[in-house]
């Protein structure tokens, strides 16, 4: 007999790239255990791994949601995290707190932003999903519907 197979129904490579976004954001966020390791161990070993991991993961999340084609969000992410980042270094601030601030923002603004794109991505994933079942079911009954007129 003739089967479909699920495999044989093929996603674009947007929707390959916002997948393979998806599961490694799933991954990216469990930084915040180690973020809250802030309480037990000190602060500046641990704001360096995390540093660390948002700059590692930042041009890999940029290059698939340009491959992906979410240019507004690309645009965002640049807006809100990578423009305070860069602003911070011109500036010079001689209120601790103000130091602080440009210091946390960026990284707050940055994870943030990636648990956001992690459910956001995470419907978007769904409707692939959904979309693809549909196409095989539909095939499946094409291919049902043809065996059966040959009989």
């Amino acid at each position: 007999m003739n089967e479909p197979s699920i495999v044989g129904v093929l996603s674009s490579s947007e929707d390959y790239a916002v997948e393979r976004l998806h599961y490694w954001l799933n991954y990216q966020t469990k930084t915040i255990f180690i973020g809250g390791g802030l309480f037990w161990l000190p602060f500046g070993p641990i704001f360096l791994l995390l540093t660390i991991v948002a700059f590692l993961f930042a041009p890999y999340m940029m290059w698939r949601l340009a491959q992906a084609g979410w240019y507004k969000t690309l645009i965002l992410f640049i807006c809100v995290v990578i423009a305070p980042l860069v602003a911070a270094q011109f500036v010079n601030p001689q209120n601790q707190i103000l130091n602080y601030a440009l210091m946390f923002g960026p990284m707050l603004a940055f994870y943030l932003f990636t648990w956001i794109l992690k459910f956001v991505l995470g419907d978007q994933v769904d409707e692939i999903k959904g979309n693809r079942l549909f196409a095989y079911e539909e095939e499946r009954a094409r291919i049902n519907k043809k065996s059966k007129l040959s009989h």
